[in-house]
């Protein structure tokens, strides 16, 4: 069963998600209750059900409720309907967006819209001899190209605000670091060492500056990936003002996942589907005003929008952060790692 979990803390300031050992899952909205790209149920003494024909109900307990009820039916009228669905005084923190603040197509097919990001055309990955540099400038009134340091121009205009490459070998002072010694840069990748053990904490690397992106976006390059359910990456952002409320692009396992966490109240898988590491390979976060686009690429930067979400709140000063983690133990230490990070915030 994948329950999900997830806590927050407070780590210079900036947000940290980490998850430890549950023997049990308790739940209080039909969200927390996610098995397997399957919703539940948050039955009403807590615990969350999920369908099963074998059930007079059509309602079974999952492995991680609690009470004596893990694998048991959930009998019939007994009154258990669901806290989410029906329950009125827990409906405003918990129940998911509607369909005005959400925009999700669990089919990933034809009717997802494609956008061009502003480097199209323009090589900013240091893969190739074309590159450009973190300080190329957002062209400006009716001009059509951005100014790099060399003082050529180049067309559709740049918004690569921010370039870390990861090629250095060191993490710069522009980064804040969580636990140093599981966090390195190698080989052009900025690599998270995830401990066996499941109940250490997430290693976590976040921007110092924070960054505007009513108009912009930060997007990343997944390097190695998750291999087994246990194991998260995540790509984040969160308001300076509420720095635990987390907007994240998070790889579990064989699930691509969109998600808000907040802090004080369950989180909200906004989307969800099976991570392709082809398609899947750039993560993408995008603003406009307080609107969030989590999109994705393959190599040739052509991004999809897979879900949009309201934020309720301006994305003017936001956190970039990357983490990872695992939820379960795993037979021996693992590393997971991004290759490239941009951020436009013009």
């Amino acid at each position: 069963m994948l329950a999900r979990c997830a806590r927050s803390a407070s780590v210079l300031g900036l947000a940290l998600m980490a998850c430890s050992a549950a023997a049990e899952y308790p739940c209080d909205a039909n969200a927390q209750c996610v098995d397997a790209g399957v919703v539940g149920v948050c039955q009403s003494p807590g615990w969350c059900s999920f369908p099963d024909d074998g059930c007079e109900s059509g309602q079974r307990y999952g492995d991680l409720a609690g009470s004596g009820l893990a694998g048991t039916c959930v009998p019939v009228d007994d009154g258990s309907t669901g806290l989410a669905a029906d329950d009125s005084a827990t409906a405003t923190a918990t129940t998911p967006p509607t369909t005005d603040e959400t925009t999700t197509d669990p089919s990933a097919s034809s009717t997802l819209s494609t956008t061009t990001p502003l480097t199209t055309g323009v090589d900013v990955t240091g893969e190739d001899d074309t590159t450009i540099s973190s300080s190329a400038t957002m062209a400006t009134g009716d001009e059509n190209a951005a100014t790099t340091d060399d003082g050529t121009t180049g067309s559709p205009p740049i918004c690569a605000t921010y370039v870390d490459d990861f090629e250095d070998g060191v993490i710069g002072p522009d980064w804040d670091v969580y636990l140093s010694d599981y966090v390195s840069e190698v080989g052009g990748a900025r690599v998270f060492l995830v401990s066996a053990d499941e109940s250490d904490d997430y290693p976590w690397t976040g921007l110092v500056e924070a960054q505007d992106l009513t108009q912009g976006w930060v997007r990343a390059r997944v390097g190695m990936g998750p291999t087994s359910y246990p194991e998260h990456l995540f790509l984040s952002v969160a308001h300076v003002s509420a720095p635990s409320d987390l907007l994240l692009w998070f790889i579990e396992d064989v699930y691509l996942i969109a998600r808000f966490q907040g802090a004080d109240e369950p989180w909200i898988d906004i989307h969800e589907t099976t991570y392709d590491p082809e398609l899947h390979r750039w993560l993408q976060i995008r603003g406009e005003d307080t609107t969030v686009y989590f999109e994705v690429a393959g190599d040739d930067l052509m991004f999809e929008t897979l879900a949009t979400y309201d934020a309720g709140f301006v994305l003017d000063e936001m956190v970039v952060a990357m983490h990872a983690g695992n939820y379960d133990p795993l037979d021996g230490d693992a590393e997971l790692s991004f290759e490239h990070l941009e951020v436009c915030s013009p």
